[in-house]
């Protein structure tokens, strides 16, 4: 999850790093690198490589990059068009899905990384590793049968990772609110986090998300109230029973969406956003068609 949520920004400063490092073949540009990487959990806990040569150094770390860049592109993917989506949260509808995602040619074509659509960027669906099972004492003092893993790929420790979370029962999904990834229990479906929300300090993102609390912060912030007008829209449509209430859930859905990309763009005036959350603009979108209700009182039983 910490590698997830790794900000696109936040990666281009390594990638610049990079990339100077490279042209001016300086081991300080590696070590500023090695610096920004190890901010981050996983390598933390790598060992540091001190005695490599420059260029051995170089493949290494154009290595780390590459493997971040395509397993974050590839599972952000998979979280956002397939699993966001399952209606059950369990490990077999994970398995379910990413064997949908792995096999389904308009998934691989589309968000799969692969080297016809990223260049030389690939997402490996098979890795080497070094398997072994150690018995280990805990901290707790208790002892275990543990796996041990070695690979030189960090693409693969980090599927491994993510992959072992979903075997578990555990889920990654992203917060609509602030965008950052979080894990769920089995079983459970959240759409935002318990992190502060970016657009009221008073509030947690679940908390920001809520329709009470939206309807208080609503007065000053217009979009909010345009949120909710579009909301009540859809709950009166879905009540006149003119479409389903599973048809409400993906309007409301895409709403929601529109909502908090609407709040993070102030070149989007309140009249555009108005417009992208009509009724008529949503339902088109979502593929949704009202349903004509019949005038007139109901027959009775054996009428003509």
């Amino acid at each position: 999850m910490d590698i997830l949520n790794l900000t696109p920004d936040e990666y281009a400063v390594m990638a610049d790093t990079f990339k100077r490092a490279q042209a001016a073949e300086d081991d300080c540009g590696l070590d500023a690198l090695d610096a920004l990487l190890r901010r981050r959990k996983l390598f933390a806990l790598l060992a540091p490589w001190q005695w490599e040569d420059f260029q051995h150094r170089l493949t290494r770390y154009e290595r780390y990059l590459h493997d971040i860049r395509v397993f974050n592109t590839t599972i952000q993917n998979f979280i956002q068009h397939l699993v966001s989506h399952l209606l059950k949260n369990d490990p077999e509808n994970y398995a379910a899905a990413l064997h949908d995602f792995y096999t389904e040619p308009r998934f691989v074509q589309k968000y799969i990384v692969t080297p016809l659509t990223h260049g030389t960027d690939c997402y490996t669906t098979h890795d080497r590793y070094a398997l072994s099972y150690v018995p280990r004492e805990m901290a707790d003092g208790h002892f275990a049968i543990c796996e041990e893993q070695i690979t030189d790929s960090i693409q693969a420790v980090l599927k491994a990772d993510y992959m072992h979370a979903l075997n578990a029962g555990r889920n990654i999904l992203r917060c609509k609110v602030c965008g950052n990834y979080f894990m769920l229990k089995g079983g459970a479906h959240a759409l935002y986090c318990e992190g502060t929300s970016p657009y009221d300090s008073r509030f947690t993102c679940r908390q920001f998300g809520t329709h009470e609390v939206q309807k208080e912060l609503a007065r000053d912030i217009p979009k909010l109230r345009v949120k909710l007008t579009a909301f009540e829209r859809i709950t009166k449509d879905m009540r006149r029973e003119v479409i389903t209430r599973e048809e409400a859930r993906i309007a409301k859905d895409t709403v929601r969406d529109a909502l908090y990309d609407a709040l993070r763009r102030s070149d989007l005036s309140l009249d555009d956003f108005e417009r992208e959350v009509s009724s008529e603009s949503v339902y088109t979108r979502c593929g949704i068609t009202r349903k004509a209700k019949p005038r007139g009182r109901p027959k009775k039983d054996g009428a003509p």
